[in-house]
């Protein structure tokens, strides 16, 4: 018995150092600051963690986001960026613990990119429209293909990140619902497509989990990607005060398109592609933000003018 209990006594305090190992390599963050700057809390984090994460310079911290989960922890995810232009499947992934601000898990594939490297096209965005055009088989009345913005492209496995326009191709049917989706990359030096993949044209509608007194909320939007006008659908099964918003990737509020209460049902809004202003909004992501009693969801959509 005595043996045994020393084995658990062992396996305590082997336990013990791992998680104090584990703390001091990834250390804490501070979540009141983050509620208030999510990126000046992202990088006073990387000021002193940063360099086991293969991040050198706090200013490449690009986009912050988070999903606060119902269980002890918050996670945390940071993109990219490198002189202001986002880098494409680089980011960084935080768990925290809500109560104590430890950071128990971290994962980065956040490339080194030289001072050196350029930020200036040698090819302008029309010749990268002009690429996916020769790669697309498509009759030009069928079809649209807009530029979107630079961004540096790095995959898993990649030397270097490339400098890359970002091109949307989208082909209608006869009726002119999309029926096709792409997002290309298109070598922003050399003019060379480095890959693409499928956007969502139709989805279908995501039930986002149910509330405490068992009503629950569906969201679905269509066509995404759009091009001038957004129909977003929701159901509410019990009655709830209801907040629909666009946001932009920032996160700054663009739009607030229902904020009243609503009955159990199913309900349609449009979105013509403006800001609260009236003002027509640029192409790119956005984020359609459903409020509904106690359930929040997200979906993300992109414009493509």
């Amino acid at each position: 018995m005595r043996r045994r209990c020393g084995q658990v006594l062992a396996a305590a305090l082997a336990g013990t150092i791992a998680a104090s190992a584990a703390t001091a390599q990834h250390g804490t963050f501070d979540l009141a600051l983050f509620a208030r700057n999510p990126r000046k809390a992202v990088q006073e984090y990387l000021l002193v963690y940063g360099a086991t994460l293969g991040v050198t310079d706090t200013a490449d911290v690009g986009l912050v986001g988070d999903i606060d989960t119902t269980g002890s922890e918050r996670e945390i995810f940071v993109t990219q960026q490198f002189r202001g232009i986002p880098v494409q499947y680089a980011a960084i992934h935080l768990h925290v613990e809500k109560a104590t601000g430890e950071v128990t898990w971290a994962s980065s594939s956040w490339p080194a990119i030289p001072p050196s490297t350029s930020i200036v096209p040698s090819i302008a965005a029309d010749s990268a429209v002009a690429a996916v055009w020769r790669d697309v088989s498509c009759p030009r009345d069928e079809g649209e293909v807009s530029p979107d913005r630079l961004v540096f492209d790095f995959r898993a496995g990649a030397s270097a990140a490339r400098l890359a326009w970002t091109v949307y191709y989208l082909r209608r049917s006869i009726e002119g619902v999309p029926i096709e989706g792409r997002v290309y990359h298109v070598d922003a030096h050399t003019g060379a497509i480095l890959g693409y993949g499928p956007t969502v044209m139709n989805g279908p509608s995501a039930v986002v989990g149910n509330r405490e007194d068992g009503s629950a909320v569906a969201l679905d939007i269509r066509p995404n990607p759009f091009n001038s006008m957004l129909t977003i659908r929701y159901d509410v099964s019990g009655a709830a005060h209801v907040r629909l918003a666009v946001y932009d990737v920032l996160g700054r509020e663009v739009t607030v398109l229902v904020s009243e209460g609503r009955e159990s049902g199913r309900y349609a809004v449009t979105w013509d592609g403006r800001d609260a202003a009236g003002r027509s909004v640029a192409s790119g992501a956005y984020v359609v933000r459903l409020e509904a009693g106690a359930t929040t969801t997200v979906r993300r959509v992109t414009m493509v003018r």
